[in-house]
């Protein structure tokens, strides 16, 4: 029996190559495992981003509706922007919610009709890049915020008692 001693060489060639596949397999995986941590955080920031917006555009609508009395759903203005305004009477005292845009987000504050508006007292609610407030024809309010990233979300609510003119 007659060993070759070529064979060696060739073992070790194997054993190499399959030690450098399986390498190269570890490193692909390693980088498609973060490509989809990356991609699945961008998803998650922006659908939070959409959550936020959305949820503060319902809030918006609901306090509009709760707010619905005579004329008591207003469109004002605070520092060159919109503002929305809406007129409550508790127990025979006149209060006013305030929403309005102030240093890139909206704030809300509820205060006595007597008090002067001071924005320092106001309640940050969202971060935004712009809020407007419009009536665009008898009795419907368009209400619209740009989020940070740029998006528009808009709606249209219809105020039952409002008088035109008025608003």
């Amino acid at each position: 029996m007659r060993r070759r001693k070529g064979n060696a060489g060739g073992q070790n060639m194997g054993g190499l190559f399959t030690f450098a596949l399986v390498g190269i397999f570890a490193i692909l995986a390693l980088l498609v495992a973060v490509v989809g941590v990356q991609a699945y955080q961008s998803v998650l920031d922006t659908t939070e981003r959409n959550n936020e917006v959305r949820a503060s555009m319902s809030y918006f609508i609901n306090k509009v509706r709760a707010g619905d009395g005579m004329n008591s759903v207003r469109v004002g203005e605070f520092d060159g922007h919109c503002a929305l305004l809406i007129d409550h009477n508790y127990d025979g005292d006149e209060y006013q919610t305030r929403i309005f845009y102030r240093d890139g987000a909206l704030y809300e504050q509820l205060a006595s009709m007597e008090d002067e508006f001071d924005p320092e007292d106001g309640e940050y609610l969202i971060a935004v890049s712009d809020f407007t407030v419009e009536y665009v024809a008898p009795g419907l309010l368009f209400l619209s915020v740009i989020s940070r990233d740029g998006e528009a979300h808009s709606a249209h609510v219809a105020v039952k008692t409002y008088e035109w003119g008025r608003g």
